[in-house]
């Protein structure tokens, strides 16, 4: 069983810190990107992953309804339906369809190329929209589980693969860092302003040398936010390394090697998630 805080945890990661929308606006969010799923092949996962993020802003029971729907199958708190149900979303989402290549940001090639070794990837064509689609339904179905230390293990291993999702991952890295980029420029502007109130005049060239950081973090900031704009899908996915922190305060309870092992791993990708490789910068 989970602890009350990891149900909060969950919840949240559910929810995507996003906006809520009311069940009207979901509805027809999610009945425009259905639409478009089934009148555009090529992008059917995508747009799948979209209508049940528009969904899952209004509500969690909306969300699981709509899922129920799509894949023919219940979600509940019982061990045998639950299971049934597992099954069935992660058979789907192994299956060969036609795939949306993901286009990694320049800045985010190196880290990008980093996750896909710590999964074992080889291959850099990822079908973006089943990647959103496994975190969803990863973040939903930990959320319904209600299982023992060893059975909670084995569900785990069974939904690493698309816990650890090598493109989302490196969005969320990226956007992290254009956060604390962002971040540390508004503390050099206030500090210069500080410095220039303060100031008699005395202290050009350290003005100048601040002006010239300031200006290279400044560029960063708009090749950092113009990448992201353009490798962005518009649609809403949990942060992972928040799912990570979810899922290792679940693992506590496991001691074995198994266990160990792949706590490791998950604290690996979540470091990799934020760090400050591929900086672009020295600044």
């Amino acid at each position: 069983m989970f602890t009350s805080e990891q149900t909060t945890d969950l919840e949240t990661l559910l929810k995507m810190s996003c906006n809520p929308v009311t069940e009207q606006e979901a509805l027809f969010w999610s009945s425009f990107w259905l639409t478009l799923a089934l009148l555009r092949g090529e992008t059917y996962d995508l747009n799948l992953a979209r209508a049940l993020s528009s969904s899952l802003l209004c509500s969690t029971d909306l969300f699981y309804s709509l899922s129920s729907l799509l894949y023919c199958t219940k979600f509940s708190g019982a061990d045998t339906n639950f299971a049934g149900s597992l099954e069935t979303i992660l058979d789907y989402l192994k299956e060969d369809k036609t795939s949306v290549d993901f286009q990694c940001p320049a800045s985010g090639d190196s880290v990008f190329r980093e996750f896909l070794k710590i999964k074992g990837q080889d291959s850099t064509c990822i079908n973006i929209g089943r990647e959103i689609l496994g975190l969803l339904f990863c973040v939903a179905m930990l959320q319904k589980a209600t299982l023992d230390s060893a059975a909670l293990l084995v569900l785990l291993r069974k939904l690493e693969p698309f816990i650890l999702c090598p493109s989302l991952s490196c969005m969320e890295h990226l956007m992290k860092k254009l956060g604390r980029k962002q971040e540390r420029l508004m503390q050099k502007r206030i500090e210069r302003m500080k410095k220039a109130s303060q100031s008699n005049g005395d202290c050009e060239d350290e003005h100048s040398a601040e002006d010239a950081n300031m200006l290279l973090l400044e560029q960063d900031c708009e090749v950092l936010k113009s990448e992201l704009q353009c490798a962005t899908f518009n649609c809403s996915f949990p942060d992972i390394s928040a799912l990570i922190d979810t899922v290792l305060g679940m693992l506590e309870g496991c001691d074995s090697e198994e266990a160990r092992v792949f706590k490791d791993k998950l604290d690996t990708w979540k470091e990799l998630i934020l760090s400050d490789e591929c900086r672009s910068s020295t600044v």
